[in-house]
This record gives structure tokens, sequence and C-alpha cells, in this order.
């Protein structure tokens, strides 16, 4: 998709997370639309991309891929296939880390 293949694919996701998280807003693709947009995007051609075949086989993908672990939520820390967290706020997510690498 354009805004990874331009270099924008970590500022979306930041954007989303603290728009879902932060902000209470609901993802959608208006939403989607719009952070591409304030991000240097073409809103229009974004919108395009978003509906084409290839992003929605990728979207229904990696949505089966989280239905398979039961994700309800993010963030989730899933390692070696296994899921290992969620429901942990960002003051403890280092400690979650830190005890996984140490166990690996």
């Amino acid at each position: 998709m354009r805004i990874v293949e331009g270099g924008k694919g970590g500022a979306m996701a930041d954007a989303l997370f603290r728009a879902v998280h932060d902000e209470g807003l609901v993802l959608d693709e208006a939403l989607l639309v719009d952070i591409a947009a304030g991000l240097g995007m073409d809103g229009a051609r974004f919108r395009e991309d978003l509906r084409s075949r290839k992003v929605l086989a990728k979207v229904r993908a990696d949505t089966a891929l989280g239905d398979s672990y039961a994700l309800r939520q993010t963030p989730t820390v899933v390692l070696d296939g296994q899921l290992v967290a969620t429901n942990y706020g960002p003051s403890n997510l280092g400690r979650i880390i830190d005890s996984i690498l140490k166990i690996k």
C-alpha cells in the first residue's frame, strides 16, 4: 500500500493508535482516510487503495490471524505463535517484554 511504500507506515500506526486509544475514535474508513490525508497522502487515492482487492485480501488474512489468537484488543503480545499478554498498559509493557526475553 502506498502509505507503507511512502515510508509513512510508522506514522500511520502511531496516529491510528492515538486516535483509537487516546481519543476514543472509531476505526473506520473515514478515520483511515483522514489520517492518511493528514500525513500528506492523497485521500481519494488512499480510499481507492483501501478498497482494492489486494488490500482487502490482506485485511481479511490479518483479521483471520487475529481471530485465530482470539485477539480482541490492542496492544497484544504474541511470541512464537503463543499469546503472551493482553490487557496491559504502557507502564508495564517493558516488564512484560523483559520477562519474555528472560524466558527465551
